[in-house]
């Protein structure tokens, strides 16, 4: 392995930050320059242009003849999964960690998340973020309840850790060691089945009590995981299925049906599935949605609009948020 000294005569190891990106010409310039203002200077920074129909390439090209850190890759459209995929793949630094084309990071971020990754020699090292609104930013701790794979895991799985890759510095290796590899043709928290696969090893993982990353909340709002349609609902339903074949039933059964709930009331509110369809989704859920911490009257309707009242239930949900 090759080091580098910085300004601090620190030895520098390399890593590699994964950029996919698709269609992002009105963010992309800031995520970039964000990551050439790093005070850690030894990255290789590997872009993936997911075939954009927009300028991303060009500003892409332009940004890979400025700095020779940048490595630009120009892919046909298969989705985010696929990216991110082939980067780990492309990727030669000791870590990886993965930015998204919206969203934007301070300049000490890297150098502060190696540092516990030398110091613990931890495979995983994850951080606290901001979401970032017109407003203003609202800081997101991100602290596990223990620092045990299988718990932050869990974690995951509920919903008290963001599944991003963003935020989480990973050891490159441990991706070819455990065979872990993001799953194919699910666009929808591939991140987090890729957690799935890699927390289910014995892997070291540190946590760092600081916000570096910012996730742009009303760039993301046209994304992909904010619109709702019945191709959306597929890829919910494939990563659900995809939980219960990785998973053990007897440990994560609850946090499935959890998941499974969730999904269940976001096509409710939307009005997505006529009556006979929506009775039909996850009926197994039924008797346990009144362990839902929505609110009482959220839980009855959804109680009712499973049993077959969906527009009827919808019509009473939607007179109840417009009072």
């Amino acid at each position: 392995m090759v080091f580098i000294k910085n300004e601090n005569n620190i030895k520098q190891m390399k890593v590699s930050i994964i950029v996919p990106i698709y269609n992002a010409e009105k963010t992309l310039a800031r995520s970039l320059d964000s990551i050439l203002h790093q005070t850690y200077t030894n990255l290789e920074i590997l872009l993936i242009n997911d075939g954009s129909t927009d300028e991303s390439g060009h500003i892409c090209k332009n940004y890979s003849d400025r700095d020779k850190r940048i490595i630009y890759f120009d892919k046909d459209n298969q989705g985010v999964s696929s990216v991110r995929e082939f980067g780990v793949r492309q990727a030669t630094g000791e870590y990886l960690i993965h930015f998204d084309s919206d969203d934007w990071a301070e300049p000490q971020m890297i150098t502060e998340m190696v540092a516990p990754a030398t110091k613990n020699k931890a495979d995983i090292v994850l951080t606290d973020y901001y979401v970032d609104y017109e407003q203003g930013e609202s800081y997101q701790c991100q602290k596990p309840t223990g620092l045990e794979p299988l718990q932050v895991l869990h974690d995951l799985l509920n919903g008290r850790l963001h599944g991003a890759t963003w935020n989480k510095l990973v050891r490159t290796s441990i991706y070819q060691q455990y065979d872990i590899h993001f799953p194919k043709n699910i666009n929808y928290c591939e991140d987090v089945l890729m957690w799935v696969e890699l927390l289910k090893h014995n892997v070291t993982i540190a946590y760092l009590p600081q916000a570096y990353y910012h996730y742009e909340y009303n760039f993301n709002l046209n994304s992909i995981t904010r619109q709702y349609t019945l191709q959306t609902l597929e890829q919910r339903k494939n990563y659900i299925a995809t939980l219960e074949r990785t998973l053990d039933a007897d440990v994560f059964g609850k946090t499935i049906i959890k998941n499974k709930l969730r999904i269940k009331f976001e096509v409710f509110e939307r009005g997505l599935l006529n009556n006979k369809e929506f009775k039909a989704l996850y009926p197994e859920t039924n008797r346990y949605i009144f362990n839902m911490t929505t609110s009482i009257i959220n839980r009855i309707l959804l109680f009712l609009a499973s049993k077959g009242l969906t527009r009827f239930t919808l019509n009473l949900y939607n007179l109840k948020n417009k009072a």
